[in-house]
């Protein structure tokens, strides 16, 4: 797998803050109000994402993980049903249908 491989001085970190706005996190390193996301941006890259739709955490999340759309992972919602018998239950990371991107 290509990204398990090491290299020498490059390193990444992905910090997701569910939601929080790109511009509160922009404004806030700039005022000083949150001074090690100030360093990581002045020492790396700031990246605006866009989220999927339905705009929703959970469904988000699966999608960041595995790089799918909704129809590709399974993941709808924060509640979801089952057909025969009727059964409400909350998907977890046991309900992906897809491999996560670390896998």
């Amino acid at each position: 797998m290509f990204f398990l491989r090491r290299r020498k001085g490059r390193k990444v970190v992905v910090v997701g803050l569910d939601g929080v706005p790109h511009s509160f996190v922009v404004k806030h390193a700039k005022e000083g109000d949150l001074p090690n996301m100030a360093g990581m941006f002045e020492e790396g890259r700031l990246f605006r994402i866009s989220s999927v739709i339905p705009v929703v955490s959970s469904v988000a999340w699966a999608s960041y993980m595995t790089g799918l759309n909704p129809a590709g992972h399974g993941i709808f919602g924060f509640i979801d049903r089952t057909p025969n018998p009727f059964k409400l239950f909350i998907p977890n990371a046991g309900n992906l249908r897809a491999e996560t991107l670390w896998e």
